[in-house]
């Protein structure tokens, strides 16, 4: 996966990423990654990493912006833009999955508690629609979509290896995702439809919860019921960061992400 990244506020754009070095974002902080890399100006990302700093983030939080970046996405991958995060989901490091949704809780969004768990927040969604199985099983689950709430309205499959440009445009709960200069899906965060949707995925990750049978089912089942409740019942306070990468999730042993 990799991106470059501007962000508009106001009238003035202001450049998120310089090609060069980490300034702006959270690995300006974390003394080396194995999930990211600077290559020939873009931030790419790497499935096989490990270590700290898995998911990044912008050092500074904005309230309204408008944020256009370019990026493409290898065969099958699958990524994400999440913003107006509500809470960070903090669990002990090392431990089976089955006690990190035991011992696990939600904290304020501040930047040190982002690096050391999971970002609740709206994801716009980053795939490769033609191979990831999650934008097969759904297309609220696609590129562009806002993930598993609403789908994009979008001319074609976002193809591996081809360079795109999106947009995220956010005042207030209303938001914008524009996709290769069109605007594919708006509306308001906070809206009946949105908590119907988000309140729906609570019963379906309860349901699916009994009938799961690994511990890896359980913790990704476990990860959208405490998003899906969170957003309905959240709101994001004034230190929220608005801005998060999020690595490709993949495939995790039954020790889980190290990193939490």
């Amino acid at each position: 996966m990799k991106y470059l990244l501007w962000l508009a506020l106001a009238a003035d754009w202001e450049s998120l990423f310089d090609g060069l070095t980490w300034k702006n974002w959270s690995l300006s902080q974390t003394p080396s990654s194995g999930w990211w890399r600077i290559e020939r100006g873009w931030i790419q990302a790497k499935p096989e990493g490990s270590g700290e700093g898995r998911r990044l983030f912008t050092l500074a939080a904005y309230k309204d912006f408008e944020l256009e970046f370019n990026w493409r996405v290898e065969h099958d991958g699958n990524s994400g833009v999440k913003y107006r995060i509500q809470r960070s989901n903090i669990a002990p490091a090392g431990v089976s999955l089955d006690e990190m949704i035991a011992h696990s809780r939600l904290v304020p969004p501040t930047l040190a508690n982002l690096q050391r768990g999971f970002a609740m927040g709206f994801e716009y969604q980053l795939t490769d629609d033609e191979y990831a199985p999650d934008a097969l099983d759904s297309p609220i689950r696609a590129s562009a979509a806002l993930y598993r709430l609403a789908a994009a309205r979008k001319p074609g499959p976002v193809k591996a290896g081809t360079e795109h440009v999106s947009r995220i445009r956010v005042q207030g709960w209303h938001f914008e995702h524009w996709l290769d200069r069109r605007k594919v899906l708006s509306g308001d965060l906070k809206s009946k439809g949105i908590m119907a949707k988000l309140k729906s995925n609570v019963e379906l990750a309860h349901q699916k919860m009994a009938e799961a049978k690994t511990a890896r089912e359980r913790y990704d089942l476990s990860v959208l019921l405490l998003t899906a409740e969170t957003l309905a019942n959240g709101g994001c306070k004034k230190d929220c960061v608005n801005v998060v990468l999020k690595q490709n999730e993949g495939e995790q042993d039954e020790t889980g992400p190290k990193q939490l």
